[in-house]
Formats: structure tokens, C-alpha cells, sequence
């Protein structure tokens, strides 16, 4: 059945009203997404490619997560949906990075938890990150060490402490993403963390903890699993 002018209007207003009554609480994904592709797409029923987003992508933060080229294949979404896509992915980054910023990074475990869900879980290729942090234990900077797999990823510990000291880091807590979907540390990351450890405890630098983000938001703590 094709929706008339009115029809869509109609539903539009009904997905803002629902939205407006409990910030969208009880409303699907495909209709979160619908809702803010309306503003987007002003004249067109956008309900099939909010559906279509969430069959190729498997879940709303893996559409916030997909890249440019990858929205490109999906058919009826254009330029201005994808920049909204984008910017909402980024407005969820830099809202879960405040949570953390000028806070007690250890006893705001659960806000660093969202943080790096939110930041590396719907990466498609990996990335190992360091957060330094402060002798207060807030975060400094979240410093990239390289992208690739970690067998692949040459990280040269030297570096890595040179970069500590640069910004005055007295601890760090190590962040690498697994696509794959499964957080179980490799024997290439163990080793990799326990040369680092060994190199930033030279220099009085406490390697606090590795945390492993799967894709689907899965997280391993090596201190918890007391392999750090």
C-alpha cells in the first residue's frame, strides 16, 4: 500500500510524539533510526532503509559503526543521511569521553566501560589505544598505538613509554578491539602486554589494566581474569 502525503505526515507526527513521551524508550531500533532519518529525508517514507540499516548492519551501534562506503550501498540513503549517521555516532563518542574526562578514571569503571563500547566495539579493523592517565588517575589523553591485528601491530614498548612521559602519564590502562566478536585474549596479547608492563614499570609507570572490546560490546579486563 503507498503511503499518501498525509499518511507519512501522519506517521511522522506519531514517531515524534512517541519519542517525545518517553525519549524513545519502548519504540524499536528500525523506528529510533526512522525518527532520525526523518530529518534527513523530509518527503520520503524512510522506514525500508531504516530496516534495510539494521538487516546489513545487525544492530543500531553497528549502524552508527559502519563507514561511509559501507551507508553508500544501501539503497535511498544519500549524503545528508549518512553525515546524521555519522555525527550521531560522534555525539555518542565525545558524551560517553566527557563522562570520563576530569573524573577518577579507576572508580568510574562502568563510565569507562560505556566509553570504550561506545568508541571501539563497531570498529571494523583493530586498533590498540593507551589511555594515560594523570598521577589522579584521570585521563590525559586516549593515545593510538596502531591499527591492524596485534600479531600484526608492531608496538614498540620504548615508544609507548617515551609517549607516557611526553604527557606526564603516571599509569595507563591498555584498550584493543577484537571485530571478530569474541573478547578471549590471544597469546599475542598476553605477550605484548607483559613486555609492556615490564618496560613501564622500568620507569615507575603503573600499567593499570588491558581491556579487550569485542564487537556486540563484550569486554575482558586482564586484571579481573588476573592474567595482568
Amino acid at each position: 500500500m503507498v503511503q499518501t502525503k498525509n499518511d507519512q505526515q501522519g506517521h511522522r507526527q506519531r514517531l515524534r510524539e512517541r519519542f517525545r513521551l518517553d525519549q524513545g524508550a519502548t519504540m524499536p531500533d528500525y523506528e529510533l533510526l526512522e525518527l532520525a532519518l526523518m530529518y534527513a529525508v523530509p518527503r520520503q517514507d524512510v522506514k525500508p532503509i531504516a530496516k534495510d540499516l539494521l538487516r546489513r548492519f545487525g544492530s543500531y551501534s553497528g549502524v552508527l559503526g559502519a563507514t561511509t562506503t559501507e551507508l553508500e550501498s544501501i539503497k535511498g540513503l544519500g549524503t545528508s543521511s549518512i553525515i546524521l549517521l555519522h555525527l550521531i555516532a560522534v555525539s555518542q563518542q565525545r558524551a560517553a569521553k566527557q563522562q570520563i574526562l576530569d573524573r577518577h578514571v579507576i572508580s568510574n569503571w562502568q563510565a569507562l566501560f560505556d566509553y570504550c563500547r561506545v568508541s571501539y566495539s563497531e570498529l571494523r579493523t583493530e586498533q590498540f589505544h593507551a589511555l594515560l592517565l594523570d598521577q589522579q588517575n584521570h585521563l590525559i589523553e586516549d593515545l593510538i598505538l596502531g591499527h591492524g591485528s596485534v600479531s600484526d601491530i608492531v608496538i614498540y614498548p620504548r615508544e609507548v613509554v617515551k609517549q607516557a612521559l611526553d604527557f606526564h602519564a603516571q599509569s595507563l590502562v591498555l584498550v584493543h578491539n577484537h571485530p571478530g566478536g569474541s573478547a578471549k585474549p590471544s597469546r599475542a596479547d598476553i605477550q605484548t602486554t607483559s613486555r609492556l608492563k615490564a618496560t613501564l614499570k622500568a620507569v615507575d609507570i603503573v600499567l593499570f589494566d588491558h581491556l579487550i572490546v569485542a564487537r556486540g560490546g563484550e569486554i575482558t579486563s586482564f586484571k579481573e581474569k588476573g592474567i595482568l
